[in-house]
């Protein structure tokens, strides 16, 4: 199930936060797997992949496209820390992901997802252009801090057309 933590504090807004949750719901693919967001903030947000044995290869370790569904939702996680509740009304896209694998990824894996510019500038853009496109970094770790993916994740967050969702 994909949720918020409440354990968890974040560094954003109770909306930001309140829409990770939500995330689930939009992203029912992540939820799926077994994801849970930790934290969301206006720079940066964090999940975790359970471990499972749903969501493991035939060596044991976490499946490579677990992983990569991992990062993807800490980078869409992110990218709701930008907009907060203005999201609902734009068209967030992934128009690129780029995955390295570095390490089996055994238990429980964390992704730490970064922007790769400040949130101002992502923000200005798509108030001047109508449309913004940036990266997000994401570096995944187990739980004794050892990287074993890193992943660069591209952007295209636009305002819907006239007569389009």
């Amino acid at each position: 199930m994909t949720t918020h933590d409440p354990t968890s504090q974040s560094e954003g807004s109770g909306a930001e936060a309140l829409i990770a949750e939500a995330l689930g719901s939009r992203v029912p693919f992540a939820d799926h797997v077994g994801i849970v967001f930790t934290n969301t903030s206006t720079d940066h947000a964090e999940a975790v992949l359970r471990d499972s044995p749903e969501t493991r290869n035939h060596v044991g370790s976490q499946h490579a496209g677990a992983l990569f569904t991992l990062g993807e939702a800490a980078s869409g996680a992110a990218v709701i820390g930008i907009f907060g509740t203005e999201l609902s009304g734009l068209r967030p896209l992934t128009t690129d992901a780029r995955i390295n694998y570095r390490a089996l990824a055994r238990g429980v894996i964390r992704a730490d997802a970064r922007l790769a510019q400040p949130s101002g500038e992502v923000r200005d853009g798509l108030a001047s252009e109508g449309r913004a496109a940036f990266e997000v970094s994401v570096v995944m770790t187990d739980a004794h801090g050892v990287t074993v993916a890193e992943m660069t994740v591209t952007w295209l967050v636009s305002r819907p057309r006239a007569g389009r969702a």
